[in-house]
């Protein structure tokens, strides 16, 4: 491999967690105010999915944005629809 070609599965899509959520306008610290509680939950769920969730290195690109995939289905359950097409406009 030449020095101008890119190994792909090198490259980290995603930015670090917290401009994820920053981008959405989360606060992590507030989740615990949402109501109802199954509302809740569904936040907690979105917070998990893009601060701890982890592909391994040699995954696949769509298995390493799989975070924000399942944050997309999870935020479409709440009816969050903005926050959704944030989701999948959010530049990788």
């Amino acid at each position: 491999m030449s020095n101008k070609e890119i190994n792909f599965n090198k490259v980290n899509l995603l930015a670090d967690s917290k401009s994820i959520l920053d981008h959405l306008s989360i606060d992590p610290s507030t989740i615990k105010y949402i109501k109802p509680r199954w509302k809740r939950t569904q936040y907690r769920a979105i917070v998990n999915w893009l601060t701890k969730y982890q592909a391994y290195e040699n995954a696949s690109n769509l298995e390493k944005v799989k975070g924000l995939s399942e944050a997309f289905y999870t935020f479409c359950n709440v009816e969050e629809w903005t926050k959704a097409v944030r989701i999948v406009a959010y530049r990788l």
